[in-house]
């Protein structure tokens, strides 16, 4: 690469770029920035920052980082050469994957106790949605006034945005990975190696399709990362054995 960080000056539990400083911002034993020659700008400590690291990857929105641990989410208000605690929130049960953050700077996360909730910018909160008993929650995308998102209960949910009001519940094959929007469909691949596309109104599978097997040991390669939607229409599934599978 052109440039490389340092050992122990590089996030390593997932990073987002930061356009209103150029940073890149995320968690490396510390909360850190960096800038794009990969320079350490700032870096803070937190109250876990000695020998927890179980944080989710951070969101961005204006100057605004926001980023949860196991039982908290905090907003850092990232500057040009420091960057500054501005708001927590306790939270029921540990946040899972990293937050979205929608047209309005409303901020959206799920919990590994079932729950998704909806903050303002300064953490908030406009309501908190039990999905599910039996699960972590993960992966919102908000669109069109609805939060998508998925579950360990082999479940993917739509939820109104203004209200929390769940609108659709899909049940799956196998545990649901992240999850993609495309046009007029979500895209999602499962624990069971099927790839699944979802009608962003009610939920009922347009199609589904199991991915090739490549002598795997074991039925279906599981699919946990996002899927890719090229703009021809076409879904890229990836396989957690380095193996890309294609949808139609």
């Amino acid at each position: 690469g052109k440039y490389t960080a340092g050992a122990g000056s590089s996030p390593y539990a997932g990073a987002a770029y930061c356009a209103a400083t150029g940073h890149i911002v995320g968690w490396g034993g510390t909360l850190m920035a960096l800038e794009v020659q990969l320079h350490l700008a700032w870096q803070l400590k937190t109250p876990d920052s000695a020998g927890y690291t179980d944080w989710s990857n951070p969101a961005v929105s204006g100057d605004r980082v926001y980023i949860g641990d196991k039982d908290n989410v905090f907003c850092f208000i990232d500057s040009i050469d420091h960057g500054v605690r501005a708001a927590a929130l306790a939270t029921q049960g540990s946040i899972v994957g990293a937050p979205a953050v929608d047209a309005y700077d409303a901020v959206y996360f799920g919990t590994d106790s079932g729950f998704l909730y909806k903050v303002g910018p300064g953490l908030d909160t406009i309501w908190r949605s039990r999905l599910t008993n039996m699960g972590s929650v993960y992966s919102p995308i908000i669109a069109g006034g609805t939060a998508y998102c998925a579950s360990g209960s082999q479940q993917v949910y739509a939820v109104d945005a203004a209200s929390g009001v769940p609108v659709w519940t899909a049940t799956l094959e196998g545990e649901p990975g992240r999850i993609s929007l495309g046009r007029s469909a979500i895209f999602v691949g499962t624990g069971a190696g099927l790839g699944y596309a979802l009608n962003t109104a009610t939920g009922a599978p347009i199609w589904r399709d199991k991915l090739p097997n490549w002598n795997y040991p074991v039925p279906g390669i599981p699919i946990s990362a996002a899927p890719v939607v090229a703009g021809d229409g076409s879904v890229y599934f990836f396989q957690n054995l380095n193996r890309v599978g294609w949808g139609p």
